[in-house]
């Protein structure tokens, strides 16, 4: 016989209101504690639990609603907490207003633990997906073995991406020739190679200033970037896990045209003549390179005060 674990860690992940929800087009969720099959093992419920919250709410998919609010409905409704089976997920998902419920359990074999979870409709009752997979059956054998299986159940890896997308456009506003950096304050040109190949410093400086002589796309401000500008750009691959290749996340933006290879800065190396310094878009390390060598150039102006997508 089993033992099962109270709902106190129950995680919901539903629309704060069913206005909320329609308003959002998000589907409303909840994940019930997965059962235990020994109560000595009941301390994995709450890492567990906590992982899944995280992960869950990570993928901008579903929203969080208060868990004590969630214990008060089912104490109101006077609800068994003992729930693992299909038709008592559903009831729960009827009581709580959701869409679709997600159960499982946990079940210990010498010391793999098994995890086998499922996805409920509530408004047919019908499974639509069962997913499982096994761990070592410690606090992070469980919680990795969860992340995956959940992962697969709500598809939300392709959420998880669609939000870092828009995490990418709430930072970078695009414009046809242009990308304005809110964070910076700082407007890059969109091709990251404009002049179609590499030059030395001095040429990279001449060619600018015919950029602003031309008043190219308007302007007449533009410049090489300082060498603290670039680097707090480039900290934005490193923001999206790249430890080389940075030139991938800049194009997954929306840039085009980035090399990953060397480019220019505004900024002289003090301490030793002839040297400026370069940011490596492959490798994402900033080092100072002869003005005599070739590098590509990245023109950047100032921003104006505010963001339109065009200025």
């Amino acid at each position: 016989m089993r033992y099962y674990l109270c709902l106190l860690f129950i995680l919901s992940l539903v629309s704060q209101t069913a206005h909320a929800a329609k308003d959002t087009g998000k589907t409303t969720l909840v994940v019930l504690t997965p059962e235990i099959s020994t109560p000595r093992d009941a301390s994995l419920a709450e890492p567990f639990v906590e992982a899944m919250k995280k992960s869950i709410l990570a993928s901008g998919a579903y929203e969080f609603k208060d868990p004590r609010i969630v214990k008060k409905i089912f104490k109101e409704k006077s609800f068994s907490t003992i729930c693992g089976e299909q038709d008592c997920a559903v009831e729960a998902g009827k009581l709580l207003g959701v869409d679709k419920v997600v159960a499982g359990a946990i079940t210990k074999t010498g010391t793999t633990c098994y995890l086998r979870f499922i996805l409920i409709d509530v408004a047919t009752a019908k499974l639509e997906d069962i997913r499982e997979d096994k761990g070592v059956c410690d606090a992070d054998g469980v919680v990795q073995a969860g992340k995956t299986v959940v992962s697969k159940l709500l598809g939300l890896e392709a959420a998880t991406r669609r939000t870092e997308a828009a995490q990418e456009r709430a930072r970078f506003v695009f414009a046809e020739s242009f990308v304005t950096d809110k964070e910076a304050s700082l407007v890059w040109t969109r091709d990251a190679d404009p002049a179609q190949k590499k030059m030395t410093w001095d040429e990279a400086a001449d060619y600018v200033r015919r950029l602003n002589r031309d008043e190219w796309d308007g302007h007449g401000d533009w410049r090489l970037p300082s060498r603290e500008e670039f680097a707090a750009f480039a900290d934005y691959a490193k923001g999206h896990g790249k430890k080389n290749h940075f030139d991938e996340a800049f194009r997954k933006a929306g840039f085009k045209n980035v090399r990953p290879e060397y480019y220019w800065t505004s900024t002289v190396d003090a301490e030793v003549g002839g040297l400026a310094w370069m940011m490596d878009l492959y490798g994402g390390e900033m080092t100072s390179g002869s003005t005599s060598g070739a590098a590509y150039v990245w023109p950047v102006r100032p921003a104006r005060a505010s963001w339109k997508g065009s200025e």
